[in-house]
């Protein structure tokens, strides 16, 4: 999953991860190092192809890979270890969260961005406080699109009457509002986080949570929460999910769904508003829709170069590794007095019939389905 500018082929990897991995005796890590992509995606950053390890994985060109070359046999998948490494994890600096369901092939896996600023380091700062990515069944669902894609438009957030809180009037600029984390407690269950950001968003206030529901005999599943005051009035609220190139889109009158196309499994998305008494008049989903949208460094990054970005890899999909220019975007668009609702991501095998989902009659301030 892209965390910011880059997916897996960050260039000069080996040193930090390999060194780490040998000095806390991590085979995990090591694994990890050899499980990342090769690709070549842009000369500019020096990227270079992998060449294949007998033990399996790969090793990037580099150096650092000849003076850790002894140490790649010991790498490990972290399902061989024992105990395997906890299925949760927090870097409370940056505010970045990640649940999987375990580390099986076809686990649910969840990543969650704080967008917090670190102390530590600036870089390429995304207003990505809520942003989300799922994996599930081998299926790249909800993506992070990487490099060049900066403002909440570019994220899997919620867009005030459909525009991004902050702008950076299409070039490429650091997003400098922070967001907060809220929470973050893993459980048996059910894993939980949350966010705050209302300063991305521009407004009253902004929060999301979300949850990873861990079951046993169906794939486990994600709900979010979102609750958004615009400025105590009523707005158009735009819940985004940007998907892997290649991947399909399939709307129908309350709902979606994703196809995948490593595998053909699925990924409903549904919507859960409050009640019709709640509020006067009542929330509604407008429409659901499917776009093409282009990044928000639309004046930095010229057509020709996204046109040979994208005609130079192997696979559309492949974009995911480093910067996604061309993609599909699902977009509920959902009014009310305010962007409280809930969604729900379910996903199924290509051979499961889909669930179906009914919004329970709960207490004022509480969505239940």
């Amino acid at each position: 999953s892209t965390t910011g500018d880059h997916g897996d082929n960050f260039s000069m990897r080996s040193f930090p991860l390999g060194r780490i991995g040998l000095q806390t005796k991590n085979p995990a890590l090591l694994w990890l190092l050899t499980s990342l992509s090769g690709e070549r995606v842009d000369s500019y950053a020096g990227f270079t192809n992998n060449v294949p390890l007998k033990s399996g994985g790969s090793a990037d060109k580099t150096i650092f890979s000849m003076l850790l070359a002894d140490s790649y046999r010991r790498a490990r998948h972290p399902s061989q270890l024992k105990p395997p490494p906890p299925t949760a994890f927090c870097e409370p600096q940056r505010g970045m969260v990640t649940f999987r369901s375990s580390w099986k092939p076809d686990a649910t896996y969840a990543a969650f961005d704080g967008s917090q600023r670190s102390p530590a380091a600036q870089g390429h700062e995304h207003a990505s406080g809520g942003h989300f990515m799922v994996s599930a069944l081998g299926e790249y669902f909800a993506i992070g699109l990487g490099r060049y894609n900066m403002e909440q438009n570019c994220q899997n957030v919620v867009l005030i009457d459909g525009r991004s809180g902050r702008s950076t009037d299409g070039q490429w600029h650091m997003m400098k509002h922070a967001a907060v984390l809220l929470q973050y407690q893993p459980g048996e269950f059910v894993d939980f986080t949350g966010v705050d950001s209302s300063l991305q968003h521009n407004c009253y206030y902004a929060k999301r949570h979300l949850a990873l529901v861990k079951g046993t005999e169906f794939p486990s599943y994600v709900w979010m929460v979102d609750d958004i005051n615009k400025n105590n009035d009523w707005a158009e609220y735009w819940w985004q999910l940007h998907t892997s190139p290649a991947n399909q889109v399939r709307l129908y009158k309350t709902h979606a769904s994703i196809t995948g196309w490593r595998m053909g499994n699925h990924l409903d998305v549904h919507f859960v508003l409050p009640g019709i008494d709640e509020y006067r008049p009542s929330h509604r989903l407008k429409r659901l829709s499917v776009d093409q949208p282009t990044t928000s460094s639309y004046k930095y990054v010229s057509p020709s170069y996204t046109s040979n970005y994208v005609r130079g890899l192997a696979h559309p999909a492949d974009q995911i590794h480093y910067s996604v220019l061309q993609h599909s975007r699902l977009v509920a668009r959902i009014e009310g007095w305010n962007g409280r609702f809930m969604s729900i991501l379910l996903p199924r095998l290509k051979n499961q019939a889909p669930s179906k989902v009914e919004r329970i009659p709960s207490l004022p301030g509480s969505l239940a389905a």
